[in-house]
């Protein structure tokens, strides 16, 4: 089984320093590995790709901002999810 994904509105953080409460309205990719996997799980694998995928965990969903990702590599992200996905749980998509 795949994770579960959407894409949703959510607040970002601006950066810490002297802003530390603003937010940024923005759009986050949502993956929900449940059952299969964890959140944290999955995280780090996309945290360990090449390139690396940053990523947060919230209610044990992974949210990727997309912000984070590099303009030119949009391209990249659903290989590197799926890799992610296989060195997580130690499958292919099926």
């Amino acid at each position: 089984a795949s994770p579960r994904i959407s894409v949703e509105n959510a607040e970002g953080a601006v950066g810490g320093g002297t802003l530390p409460v603003a937010g940024l309205l923005t759009a986050v990719v949502v993956l929900d590995p449940r059952p299969v996997t964890t959140g944290s799980g999955f995280e780090r694998a996309l945290r360990r790709s090449r390139p690396p995928v940053l990523a947060r965990i919230h209610e044990e969903r992974v949210l990727i901002d997309l912000r984070t990702v590099r303009p030119g590599q949009e391209s990249l992200l659903p290989g590197l999810l799926q890799t992610a996905w296989s060195a997580t749980t130690g499958k292919g998509d099926s």
